[in-house]
């Protein structure tokens, strides 16, 4: 991801603004997966990404001084997750049924939890860390992630024994269900999900065209000089006495050509 950043930070620099695609391309699918497991519902997340890629499209120049670019891009994303979080906690989805998929297991905590949760098992948040985004103490934050080792085991209870390998840490859950987000595919979104956050920047992403009737036409110059009339034979000459002055027949050699577009 950070290499991909990087040469998509250059050619914004360098006036491409194909840039922004590739940086779009670079972290979307991140930024997706802990979108979903904060949120839990899907038009949560993909709203959650398309604020935070916006505000990511008019700090480039930022994101290009920042020695360390992974770093910054999430500490970014939880800052706009702090700033959003009165909004997503009117919204906040919770569930209690099993979990079908390891993304869901995360939706029988409270918001804040998972917020915590992403923070310190996904991107090593330490408690200082969190406490410094969301301005809660070092101390109460560190005593929540302790709770939520403690309820691990029982929010894994049944799950399927392919994803057993999942389940002993929070660190391996997380990575287990990004895996799973990221195969259910994006086909549905990804494409609008960039036009919007693009325009919603300011940013074009179509080439200048002309405008409407300002069309151009190209036409092709024909070589007529292979060619030549096709002419029939002449009949057989008839006997002296019974000639008759008949004109040449000639097939019709006029030919068309299209004039291309």
């Amino acid at each position: 991801m950070v290499l991909e950043m990087k040469r998509a930070l250059e050619d914004i620099k360098n006036g491409d603004r194909r840039g922004y695609r590739k940086l779009y391309d670079a972290v979307c699918e991140e930024v997706y997966c802990r979108s979903f497991l904060i949120t839990q519902q899907q038009d949560q997340a993909l709203e959650l990404m398309e604020g935070f890629l916006t505000e990511l499209f008019g700090m480039t120049e930022q994101a290009d001084g920042a020695p360390d670019k992974e770093a910054w891009l999430w500490d970014q994303y939880y800052r706009r997750v702090r700033r959003q979080y009165q909004k997503l906690l009117a919204q906040q989805y919770k569930s209690s049924a099993p979990a079908e998929t390891l993304a869901k297991i995360p939706a029988a905590l409270p918001l804040l939890h998972r917020v915590m949760l992403v923070m310190a098992f996904r991107d090593d948040y330490s408690a200082a860390d969190i406490s410094a985004v969301l301005g809660l103490t070092a101390d109460k934050i560190q005593a929540e992630l302790q709770k939520l080792n403690q309820f691990l085991p029982s929010l894994v209870k049944g799950q399927p024994q392919n994803v057993s390998a999942y389940l002993d840490n929070w660190k391996a859950l997380l990575m287990g269900a990004a895996r799973q987000l990221l195969n259910e595919g994006s086909d549905s979104w990804v494409d609008s999900l960039y036009e919007s956050a693009a325009a919603a920047a300011g940013i074009r992403t179509e080439e200048p065209g002309k405008a409407a009737g300002d069309f151009e036409y190209f036409v092709a110059d024909a070589d007529l000089s292979a060619i030549q009339p096709k002419k029939k034979p002449a009949p057989a000459p008839e006997p002296e006495e019974d000639e008759e002055d008949d004109e040449d027949s000639y097939e019709d050699d006029e030919e068309e050509y299209d004039d291309e577009d």
